[in-house]
Order: structure tokens, then sequence, then C-alpha cells
């Protein structure tokens, strides 16, 4: 199974979390991680773990969930967010998130979803195997999710993006 983190690999985004997880799984998946590393100490303890560690840029993370067959991508931010574009691209692609409740996606959560987790190493590691053992099932609910949701969520991630994308021109 390749497993990927998603977003700026920091410690407020999840890095020291993710850090611990593939020190305790280790080689029992395959490890990816996509965005800017700016946690170096925790990447050095894990990176001959990990197979793959890619920046990118706005756009670019679907084709590299494509490219590298991606089987579900680990949002594990500690910082409560009221918005995360790096969601919203993952789910686009119909690929598993697992994600902290604590996260802020309260206006996105629906009761069937069940990868929106506590915040601990057994939590994610039971999503990932939940995401293993019932694929089908979980895509279903995320395509579910995704077609309910399709309008509201087309409108407010074009509203957000260029409001991110206008804030981060300036």
């Amino acid at each position: 199974m390749n497993i990927a983190f998603v977003g700026n690999f920091a410690s407020k985004k999840g890095s020291i979390i993710f850090k611990d997880l593939v020190l305790e799984l280790k080689n029992k998946y395959k490890w990816y991680i996509f965005g800017y590393t700016g946690d170096t100490k925790s990447y050095d303890k894990i990176k001959k773990y990990i197979k793959i560690s890619q920046s990118y840029e706005n756009g670019q993370l679907p084709q590299l969930l494509t490219k590298y067959n991606i089987d579900l991508c680990l949002i594990l931010s500690i910082w409560p967010e009221t918005y995360s574009k790096t969601f919203f691209e993952v789910l686009d692609t119909n690929t598993p998130i697992i994600a902290f409740k604590s996260v802020g996606f309260p206006e996105y959560i629906f009761k069937e979803y069940p990868l929106f987790i506590e915040n601990n190493i057994k939590s994610i590691d039971d999503a990932i195997s939940m995401v293993k053992e019932k694929p089908d099932e979980i895509k279903k609910i995320i395509s579910k999710f995704n077609k309910k949701n399709q309008s509201i969520f087309k409108e407010k991630k074009q509203i957000k993006i260029k409001i991110i994308d206008n804030l981060l021109l300036r």
C-alpha cells in the first residue's frame, strides 16, 4: 500500500506524528511525502523509509498521486485549520484521506466517513487497516460525499483559492 503525507512537512502540520508512524510501521507500507520539507530533523530520522519526497507546484498534487499510485493520503495537521486546499485537491482524486477530527473540517465532515480520527498513532494505524481491508467501501463513501457536495465544494474552493492566491501574490 502506498501512503502519502500531503502538504507542508512541518511540526504543526503533523510531521512529528508522521515520523513516529513511519518508525513504528517501517516497511509495512511504502511511504511518500508530497510537500515542502521544513522539518528536516524528523525527515532525517525516516528518510531511509521514504520512497519519494517531493515538493510540488499549485495544482500538481493530483498528478503526483496518480503517477505514484497513491492508495491513501494523510493530512495530519495538529494546527486547527479553517480550510485545507490540499484536502480538496486530494478529495477531487477520490483518494482516501485520513485526517484528525481536530483539523478544521467540521463543515465538510459527514457521519458516514470513518477516516476523520483521533490524534494518535493507533487511530491512524486502525484507519489505514480499514482502507486496506475495505477499499471499495471507502471509495463508495468518498464518491457519495463528493457527489452530495460537489457544487458546494466547487464554489467554496474557487472563492477560497482566489483569496489564497491573491494573498500569496502580494
